[in-house]
């Protein structure tokens, strides 16, 4: 990402070009982002919220984000009420709104302070006038449908799962740690083929358990301790076994065999 430095002996001057630099970095690191998944500047689609829903004639929608022709606008919640006879070639649509802040205008009385944001406008479709192309659909897709078109599902997961920074990721997640003589209460790893009990966080914070553990002479259902940086704020419950905020792992129900596999939470 391309950045403005101002680490310069005795101070630096700012002038406007210098706004524009900064702005279009920030622009061209998102467009950075999404290109991983083929979404080039000519998209627009929702980032999050904007649902729209109407209670008669009156459309609402809700506050959010959206991509607009490759920059980001805020949306905030409003509404429009829409007439009662429709009226050919007129519609609802995502468009831009500008507005400017009062902080702007200097002496000349310039807007410098240019507020860009988008909401829901009712009128004559953009598209159906010659040269206008800048809006967007009031039920536009989203940034998930979006990607979902370029990409099938099998796609996309091999697109997810081949990235450079997922590799990295996994290259230095930690191993598991083993159990091992760690059991109490006479439970132990079932042996044989079965996977050893074994615990491990992942570099996104999720705990993860792993192994089939049986039970021994002892009815007590306490099987093996966690060691403090894995263990929960709140008690967990799974389906085979119970995390306290002591780190204990208890069988719950009580059974002969114990199934870990599968079993993870987010610390």
């Amino acid at each position: 990402m391309n950045r403005f430095r101002t680490n310069v002996n005795g101070g630096t001057k700012l002038f406007s070009d210098d706004i524009a630099f900064i702005d279009a970095s920030v622009r061209d690191a998102f467009k950075g982002l999404v290109s991983v998944f083929g979404v080039t500047a000519s998209n627009s689609f929702k980032i999050s919220g904007c649902v729209v829903t109407n209670v008669g004639l009156v459309y609402s929608w809700s506050s959010g984000y959206i991509c607009f022709f490759g920059e980001i606008l805020k949306v905030v919640a409003g509404s429009v009420t829409i007439p009662s006879t429709p009226q050919a070639g007129y519609g609802l649509y995502w468009g831009l709104d500008v507005s400017y802040h009062i902080d702007g205008a200097y002496r000349q009385n310039h807007d410098t302070y240019e507020i860009r944001q988008s909401k829901l406008f009712y009128g004559m479709l953009p598209e159906s006038q010659i040269g206008v192309t800048d809006y967007m659909p009031a039920y536009a897709t989203t940034i998930q449908d979006k990607i979902l078109e370029l990409y099938s599902s099998s796609d996309l997961i091999a697109k997810i799962t081949t990235s450079e920074l997922v590799q990295k990721l996994m290259a230095n997640e930690e191993t598991w740690k083993e159990v091992g003589s760690g059991f109490i209460n006479d439970w132990g790893n079932g042996g044989g083929t079965l996977e050893t009990a074994g615990y491990k966080i992942d570099n996104f914070g999720v705990v993860h358990l792993k192994g089939v553990i049986i039970k021994g002479a002892s009815n007590s259902n306490a099987m093996f301790q966690l060691t403090q940086k894995y263990r929960p704020s709140k008690t967990r419950a799974f389906s085979t076994c119970q995390i306290g905020t002591d780190g204990y792992v208890y069988a719950v129900p009580l059974a002969s065999q114990v199934q870990l596999d599968g079993i993870s939470y987010k610390l």
